[in-house]
């Protein structure tokens, strides 16, 4: 919050970036589905490692392969899906992209939720989805963005979406923290010695132990399908706010 105030403070005394580019319901709302699903995928890379790890068991090596299919189908997919939103316009790449991300998420807290631990047979699979959606996503929305805008200001609008999507991660491991953290507590009861969220146990007895991983696939669970959800709004908004039309489609600026 402290460096919010900074920033809206040194843009009042001189204006870094024309918010006037938000009067445009292509980018602004390319924007917004980038914040949601940026969000969502922050909250849910940053705080699945950790029940991995310190509720199941796994080691860092194993854990470290979960990224594999976000960044080889984001790699291999992104041409070709640059070249079929060309042709089709960007909205049902993000649309579509950011629907089966969120049907990622879901499968997620289902699977957190029941407390099933198969990590090759559930969680992979389940990555490998949410590597699929964000590979149709990541280069159309790239597209809506610099195309909503004039010559001029396609800087300014990468720089913005940019910020959007890091400030939508900061916000979702404060916030997404916090409920995974009050769920835990909810479910553990805190008694002594008992671990908060997210970190290693060791001596605890097989009773507590239980209860520990338990409150632990809870937590992120409900973590997982709030971030399902944004995931959704992410969809809708891109549906009802990105042109359709194949490249190069109209500018719909409406700045005075």
């Amino acid at each position: 919050l402290l460096i919010v105030f900074v920033l809206y403070e040194r843009w009042q005394r001189e204006p870094m970036i024309d918010l006037g580019l938000f009067r445009n319901r292509a980018f602004a709302g390319a924007n917004l589905a980038t914040f949601f699903l940026y969000f969502a995928l922050s909250a849910n890379l940053f705080y699945l490692p950790m029940v991995l790890i310190a509720g199941w068991g796994l080691n860092s090596a194993e854990v470290g392969v979960i990224f594999v299919p976000l960044s080889a189908l984001i790699a291999l997919l992104s041409g070709p899906v640059g070249h079929w939103s060309d042709r089709i316009g960007p909205r049902l790449p993000i649309a579509a992209g950011s629907l089966i991300v969120a049907v990622a998420f879901a499968g997620l807290a289902l699977l957190s939720h029941a407390g099933i631990h198969r990590f090759w047979t559930g969680i992979f699979p389940l990555m490998a989805l949410m590597g699929l959606g964000m590979a149709l996503v990541v280069s159309p929305l790239s597209t809506a963005i610099m195309t909503s805008v004039e010559d001029r200001d396609t800087g300014a609008a990468s720089g913005i979406n940019n910020a959007v999507s890091r400030i939508g991660g900061l916000i979702a491991v404060a916030a997404m923290g916090s409920l995974a953290a009050f769920v835990y507590a909810r479910l553990t009861g805190n008694p002594a010695g008992m671990p908060g969220f997210g970190e290693p146990a060791s001596g605890l007895a097989a009773n507590l132990d239980a209860s520990r991983i338990a409150a632990s696939d809870s937590a992120f669970a409900a973590v997982a399908a709030v971030t399902a959800l944004l995931c959704l709004l992410s969809a809708i908004t891109a549906w009802f706010t990105v042109p359709g039309q194949a490249s190069p489609w109209p500018q719909q600026t409406e700045r005075g």
